[in-house]
């Protein structure tokens, strides 16, 4: 349930930050350290409609309760040219120092 608050919250943040960039969608990476149960995945679908409505481009990413592929996924899309305009993910094993390092860089 506390997911679900999450998510509304960045939802409506996302509705004020799109509200210039009304022709141009901006990029959104989720990370879910988790597998896509059925839990999750009406979860993602309420994000994923919400930004279809919004304008705003998603990504989602499930390491499957595998911590090592949740790191590298993230140092990937950290270390790529193109990243996202935002990360929403949750700190799952030493995952909120990476994404501080990368913030650094």
């Amino acid at each position: 349930m506390n997911y679900l608050f999450l998510i509304l919250f960045l939802c409506s943040f996302l509705v004020f930050a799109n509200e210039d960039k009304e022709d141009t969608a901006f990029k959104v990476a989720f990370f879910n350290p988790h597998s896509p149960t059925e839990y999750w995945q009406g979860m993602t679908t309420c994000l994923q409609r919400a930004a279809d409505d919004l304008n705003v481009d998603v990504s989602l990413h499930f390491s499957h309760e595998d911590h090592h592929r949740y790191i590298t996924d993230l140092e990937k899309l950290l270390a790529s040219e193109q990243k996202p305009d935002y990360v929403i993910f949750k700190p799952y094993k030493k995952t909120a120092v990476l994404v501080k390092w990368h913030r650094t860089l």
